[in-house]
């Protein structure tokens, strides 16, 4: 979105959220062209990356169209197989973003044994070949830029891009504003969690019950598809003070956000957190909402250089302890919040991104 703010030509090619027998097109307000191939595999096929029918339509796509840059944002064939056939029949510059580390010593080893051994094999080699045969990568963490650098790709085709916060979309809001359009209380304090991965729902569990069961007047707003399956993984009890929104696009996460005193963002200690920085924190940032977290990797060195939050240990009760502490303090925790969104503008904002990576494809093109 930035890029094309900026007068260049992208075109987004994303999985069918929904099955369909036609290609999807929207143009957004800054001539983004946002594209959906036809598909009627099922779900989990199509946004895992998965899907053949997905594979073929970007395939035909892009053979009758010429660009500059490809730049995958996945690793697996539905992305990987068109992008990199275009790259070696057009000339286009292959561009790998890498921004979770999917292989064997990262999420790969967090899945079933059967996974490990079926998906998380396949993803072992997707990853690395996607990136070596690459003319560029992107990379989210320094971590990444080490295992880049590692699999022996040059200092010069690696751009470490850091934490995106997307300002233009998210600002801070009113509080209760905000509640009163979403249907939430507004006499309580709110905890705002949101997860698309099933890996940190455990701990983010735990922690969510023992706020609730310590402060009587905190509630709990879940975003994420399977919000409502969290929310009744927390028992009848707490029922009453938890409020399940699924997923919601960027401007609805931004309302969201608004309407929380406090960001939980749990990151076990784990090889797969160590490379990666969660959008989670850019949102926040962007909101101006201080968020709870682990100190781990450089979601921690974020949190404590910037003093947007407090980054603790991954005991339940010491997570719970913080946010206690957050939406005691409300000065202390409004604070850390417009630090969050000075910092966002100034250092993480999308659009300063964007340039480094226009940059990095001009530096690319001339090799």
């Amino acid at each position: 979105m930035a890029l094309s703010a900026r007068a260049h030509q992208v075109t987004l090619i994303a999985s069918a959220p929904n099955r369909r027998l036609t290609w999807h097109e929207e143009i957004d307000q800054t001539g983004l062209s946002l594209l959906a191939p036809p598909d009627i595999f099922p779900f989990r096929l199509r946004q895992a990356g998965l899907s053949p029918m997905d594979m073929v339509g970007r395939n035909g796509y892009l053979m009758r169209r010429r660009f500059d840059v490809v730049h995958l944002f996945g690793h697996r064939p539905a992305a990987f197989v068109p992008g990199r056939r275009l790259s070696r029949t057009s000339g286009a510059r292959l561009v790998a973003d890498w921004s979770d580390r999917w292989g064997y010593g990262g999420l790969a080893d967090r899945r079933s044994w059967w996974g490990r051994r079926t998906l998380g094999a396949l993803d072992d080699r997707w990853e690395r070949a996607s990136r070596l045969e690459a003319d560029g990568v992107t990379v989210v963490s320094q971590n990444l830029a080490s295992r880049a650098s590692a699999l022996g790709i040059p200092a010069d085709r690696i751009l470490h891009l850091g934490l995106g916060s997307n300002t233009e979309q998210i600002r801070p809001g009113d509080r209760l504003e905000a509640r009163s359009r979403a249907g939430l209380p507004v006499d309580i304090s709110l905890v705002l969690y949101s997860g698309q991965s099933q890996f940190d729902w455990p701990l983010a569990r735990e922690v969510l019950l023992d706020l609730m069961r310590r402060h009587a007047q905190a509630g709990v707003v879940l975003v994420g598809r399977q919000a409502q399956a969290m929310r009744q993984s927390l028992g009848l009890p707490w029922r009453g003070r938890t409020f399940a929104f699924g997923y919601v696009s960027q401007a609805q996460l931004g309302e969201l956000l608004a309407c929380a005193d406090v960001v939980l963002l749990p990151f076990p200690d784990e090889p797969s957190n160590q490379a990666r920085l969660p959008n989670r924190l850019g949102d926040s940032m962007a909101a101006g909402r201080p968020v709870v977290s682990n100190d781990v990797g450089e979601v921690g060195e974020i949190i404590h250089r910037e003093g947007i939050g407090l980054a603790v240990g991954e005991a339940p009760e010491e997570m719970a302890d913080a946010l206690v502490k957050l939406l005691m303090e409300k000065d202390y925790a409004r604070t850390m919040g417009q630090r969050g969104r000075e910092a966002a503008k100034a250092r993480y904002a999308w659009s300063s991104l964007a340039e480094n990576v226009f940059d990095f494809y001009l530096r690319l093109a001339s090799t």
